[in-house]
């Protein structure tokens, strides 16, 4: 007897339920796709990947594409919880940890620049890897960072690494370092002298890669790299000398005869013919005979006549 008043109970109400939901069951059994068609979107796979991939908005939105290079910003050590600008660089549950190796293994000493981006504007701290080439940077807020690594005046990371570090997250960097090579060997015979008698000059500048304290590849001059000239042609003159404090070497040639010429450069191991100037005649002079000057009251000499061309056959 429980079990059929139970039942008669669940069918009452099912009953009260569908009467209740009888105006959505009418427009159902009513539908005509002729007339009120279905809009089903297709599926875009690439357009979900993307969806998928892009972090929720927030209410800092950050842009790293577009963001200021900041390499001269001069914020060196531990920076305060806010910076004047209001980017905190402190204060979160994030870290910033990793290696920074070279050429040989682990790179003690290096600095490491994290910088962290909000919008358009960022803040940075610099520190230092340990003997074991490692370093760590814990309590940093969540958000994106490049972060970079060098070590003045020799190593520097020729690229930055652009990461989205999550709240909470303890994100792991492998910082690689090399050495820039490349020597840079300029002539310059530009000068005045390249005519027969002359002497110009030819000065060699030898220029090498270096990193600065700022983790930025420039050139500056080699001293001391023993230098050498030898002349052929229409050129005399040479001799071994060596780069001064600037990385320049000059040497004063003559121009014994007219033509071309050359001249062959080593710098340490280097050694190349280089195109110079050719040396010029002289310039040439003309002289002219002036008239003798007139006295007061004489008239002025006239210009000797000249003999009437005889005729033949007259």
């Amino acid at each position: 007897m429980v079990v059929k008043y139970a039942l008669i109970g669940v069918m009452v109400a099912l009953g009260i339920f569908a009467y209740a939901q009888r105006e959505f069951v009418t427009d159902a059994f009513h539908w005509n796709p002729k007339t009120e068609p279905l809009t089903i979107p297709a599926f875009d796979p690439v357009a979900r990947t993307k969806e998928l991939s892009t972090p929720p908005a927030t209410q800092d939105v950050i842009q790293v594409a577009r963001a200021a290079d900041t390499r001269d910003a001069g914020l060196i050590g531990t920076p305060p919880a806010e910076s004047a600008a209001g980017i905190e660089m402190q204060g979160g549950s994030s870290a910033l940890v990793g290696t920074v190796t070279g050429p040989s293994g682990p790179v003690a000493g290096a600095t490491v620049r994290i910088e962290r981006f909000v919008g358009e504007a960022s803040n940075l701290v610099e520190i230092s890897t340990d003997r074991a080439g490692a370093f760590a940077f814990e309590s940093a807020p969540g958000g994106r960072y490049r972060v970079r690594a060098w070590r003045a005046p020799a190593l520097a990371q020729l690229s930055s690494e652009v990461v989205f570090v999550s709240e909470g997250e303890r994100h792991n960097f492998a910082l690689q370092l090399d050495a820039p090579g490349g020597r840079s060997v300029n002539v310059d015979a530009g000068g005045s002298g390249w005519t027969l008698g002359g002497s110009p000059t030819i000065t060699i500048s030898v220029n090498e890669p270096y990193v600065t304290s700022e983790g930025k590849v420039a050139l500056t001059g080699t001293p001391g790299l023993p230098t050498n000239l030898t002349t052929t042609g229409a050129l005399a003159g040479g001799a071994p000398g060596s780069t001064n404090s600037s990385g320049d070497s000059s040497f004063t040639v003559r121009c014994v005869s007219v033509g071309p010429s050359a001249a062959m450069i080593s710098v340490g191991s280097y050694t190349k013919w280089v195109d110079v100037p050719a040396c010029a005649p002289p310039p040439t002079t003309t002289t002219t005979t002036a008239p003798p000057p007139t006295q007061p009251g004489q008239p002025a000499p006239s210009p000797p006549a000249t003999a009437a061309p005889a005729r033949v056959g007259a």
